[in-house]
Parts: C-alpha cells; structure tokens; sequence
C-alpha cells in the first residue's frame, strides 16, 4: 500500500438494492464511459505517437501475462487491452471509523457482501462524504486508487494510472489483482486483500529472480524496507486497539498523546532501520483511527501466510496458491481471521 501501489476496489455494477442504487447506477455509467475507450495492448503499441515509457509498460504487461497463468491465476483476457482515463486515479477510496475505535464502517453489496471502504468517482465527492463522517465525529481517510479487480466479472484493461509504476511494481500490481479475480471469498476483504498482497510479493520475486540479478536484489531490499514499515503500522494498530479498550482513554488529548507517541515510535525505532526514505511521508500524514484501520487490511495475518508458505507449499509460491484455492473456506476462516 505504500508503494503508490493500491488498494483493489471492486466495481459493482447495477447489483443493489434501497439507497445504494443511485451511487451504484453512477458507477457504473462512469465505469462503462471509461472502459469504452479501451483499446488492444497490440494496437496501441503499433501508435508511434505513443510515449516510450508507456510502451515499455504495455510491453511488460504482456510479457508477465504468461507468467502469471503459469501460477494458477485466473487472466484469462484480462490486461490485453488499455485505456488512457486522463487522470491520476481511477477512484478514491473512504475509510470510516469511530473516534475511539479501530472498528471500520461496513458497506453491504449483493453478491460481494461487505467492505470496509468505498469507492468514488470523484475525489469531491469522496471529501464530501468524509466531511458528512467527520462532523459526526467520526475519523475519515481518503486515499487515491490506482488499480482495481472485477473478480473475474469482465476484462480489466491496464490503466493509465499504472504507467508511473516501476517494472517490478507493475508486476506484483498484475499479479496482485490477478489474485481477486482467482480466490475471493464473500465478506472478507481483510482475507482477500492480506493474501493478495503476499501472494503478489513473492511471485514478483520469483519472475524477477530469472530475469534480472539487478531487479531481484532491489526487490529483496525494497522488500525488507516494506516488512519494516509494515511491522511498524501493525505495530501501531495493535497499541491503539489496546489503548482504546480503557474508556479513561476517550479524551481528545490522550488519543492526540497516543498518535505523537506513536510518530516518536517510528522517528526513533524504525526510521533508522528503513533504508528508503519514502516511508518517512508518515511524519507529514495526519494520522487517525481511519488510516490505521486501513493498514490493517492489507497487511495483517502476513506471518501466518508465510507459515504456511513454508510448512505446507516448500517455499513454492504455485504450489501455495493451488493449495489455498482448494482449502475449504471454514478452514482459511479458522486459521486467519482475527476476531474483533
């Protein structure tokens, strides 16, 4: 998540029901207004108008397309054609929580079932429904999206926003939302998400080992940097769940303490580990429940994904996605969600 990498958001189109329809109804016709404009990967590479850089992109995509059915993940048709949205994100994502809680509002859809963000359009109307949570003194984080999973539902174009990507960031985006569109399981993002990002992670690393000395060791680098900052936002979560436990806590000044001690805890034990100074941007963010919350869902439960990764599939990243598309989802529910 803190690479400009994304969060997944799922487009759920005309499937509701009460007050969702006129939100879901303008979705879609964006949805579809955007994706009309797609074009094949091959036709646009054959445009000698095209940015260098932009060719390169689309060359990779097509490149990693084989790579990742080789893994077990369902592609099918998916990144073989492009489209241009003429601006940086394809959606901004909310995050709701109350002001002493980690506890994220849910947004209910048919078919997908819950989740702990939703998605706009328009970056105005996502601060505008932030600001209607924040006057009823709720925490609020807005964040912008750079890629999405239909869940296998159509045929997820690349976008533009992904063109200021690194390779390697590319890569594990593709292989990350390759990931939806292979295992979901209705009303657990956190699951679908915490899986996406490990499963992306180490098969970036794989594709990378073959092709690339240079590209491996800087991932394995970027990597550590990222387990770093990813124990520290965990870290975080975990003390403010605790410290809101003891209603003494719920003062304004004592959850402003709990957030500057939280910010020593990264200047003074983390920042001096981390190597890339990009993770610093935490020093600037206006930190709250809402932020922490949604750290959370994608990066909790690593550990015990890599346990498994270990014990059970030898290290082998394919050998791990096909054993987690055939456990039984009472079991992946046993063993990884954490109860609230």
């Amino acid at each position: 998540m803190f690479k400009i990498r994304v969060l997944s958001v799922v487009l759920v189109l005309l499937l509701t029901s009460g007050c969702q329809i006129p939100y879901i109804l303008e979705s879609a016709w964006t949805h579809l207004k955007i994706m009309s404009n797609k074009q094949d990967i091959e036709k646009a590479l054959k445009n000698p108008e095209l940015p260098e850089e932009w060719r390169q992109k689309l060359t990779l995509t097509l490149a990693v397309r084989p790579f990742v059915k080789d893994l077990g993940l369902k592609i099918t048709k998916n990144y073989q054609s492009f489209v241009d949205i003429e601006r940086p994100y394809i959606s901004h994502l909310l995050i709701v929580t109350p002001t002493y809680s980690l506890k994220t509002k849910k947004w209910w859809f048919p078919i997908v079932g819950s989740f702990p963000y939703k998605g706009f359009h328009s970056e105005a109307k996502a601060n505008k429904a932030a600001a209607y949570y924040t006057k009823n003194n709720m925490d609020t984080y807005v964040r912008g999206v750079t890629a999405y999973s239909t869940l296998g539902w159509f045929n997820d174009p690349l976008l533009s926003t992904m063109m200021r990507y690194s390779d390697e960031d590319l890569v594990e985006t593709i292989i990350h939302e390759s990931v939806h569109a292979t295992i979901f399981i209705k009303d657990n993002v956190e699951f679908n998400e915490q899986l996406a990002v490990f499963i992306a992670k180490k098969a970036t690393l794989d594709y990378y080992k073959q092709k690339s000395e240079k590209l491996y060791q800087k991932i394995i680098a970027d990597h550590k940097n990222e387990d770093l900052f990813t124990e520290f936002l965990m870290q975080s979560y975990k003390k403010l769940k605790t410290f809101y436990k003891d209603k003494l806590n719920h003062t304004q000044i004592a959850k402003e303490n709990i957030f500057v001690e939280i910010l020593e805890t990264y200047k003074n034990d983390f920042a001096p580990k981390i190597k890339d100074r990009k993770y610093d941007f935490i020093l600037q963010q206006d930190l709250n429940n809402a932020f922490f919350a949604a750290q959370k869902t994608y990066h909790m439960n690593q550990l015990k994904f890599e346990k498994i990764y270990e014990e059970q599939a030898q290290k082998d990243i394919k050998v791990f996605i096909d054993l987690l598309k055939k456990m039984p989802t009472k079991k992946i529910k046993d063993y990884f969600y954490e109860s609230h």
